[in-house]
């Protein structure tokens, strides 16, 4: 888990694993998040996510984001970089303010 007031990282790719360096095994052993700010400014250079194994259910397969303070949203910014295939899966704990940073093409989902 990184903690901090504000989290600004470029991501080849990411994906969580546990203790062996394999896709977590079932929701017990993901962490309740794996970030923990008010401010996360993320740059995509590929695809980022937190899965378990052989789970479809893509809610579960996210990194998670958890307020730092508990009564200010998370500003989360998300910029993709690159012609190739970029797909991100971020759930902040809370409530959220999104935008697509300096990415000229709007989000294609966000729940």
């Amino acid at each position: 888990m990184l903690t901090a007031p504000t989290i600004a990282f470029a991501g080849l790719s990411f994906t969580g694993v546990n203790s062996s360096w394999l896709p977590y095994v079932d929701a017990s052993e993901k962490p309740a998040a794996q970030l923990v700010s008010n401010s996360v400014n993320a740059l995509l250079l590929g695809s980022m996510n937190a899965p378990i194994a052989g789970n479809t259910n893509w809610p579960l397969n996210s990194m998670d984001i958890a307020p730092l303070f508990t009564l200010a949203p998370v500003n989360v910014s998300v910029s993709a970089v690159g012609g190739g295939f970029q797909a991100v899966n971020l759930r902040v704990l809370g409530d959220a303010i999104v935008d697509s940073g300096v990415t000229t093409t709007p989000f294609i989902q966000c729940r």
